[in-house]
C-alpha cells in the first residue's frame, strides 16, 4: 500500500507503515484536502467480514477522528 493514494478521488496517500496488531495494519499517511498528516487503519480481511467487529472498527475511528455523535 505505501505510495498508493486511496479514499474518495485519492484524498489519502499512504506514505509509510506505522505497525500492525489485532485488529489491522497501521499506516503513516497524508490527507492531501486538508494538507496535513493522518494515520490510516486497516481493518484485516480476517476481521472485515464480522458485521460486529467492523461496528467496533467504524466506532473508534469516529472517536478517534473527533466525529462521534
Amino acid at each position: 500500500m505505501i505510495g498508493e493514494r486511496i479514499g474518495e478521488g485519492g484524498r489519502y496517500e499512504v506514505t509509510a507503515e506505522l505497525g500492525s496488531g489485532a485488529m489491522g495494519v497501521v499506516y503513516d499517511g497524508f490527507d492531501h484536502r486538508m494538507q496535513r498528516r493522518v494515520a490510516i487503519e486497516q481493518l484485516s480481511r480476517a476481521l472485515a467480514n464480522n458485521s460486529k467487529v467492523r461496528a467496533r472498527f467504524k466506532s473508534e475511528a469516529l472517536i478517534q477522528g473527533g466525529l462521534a455523535l
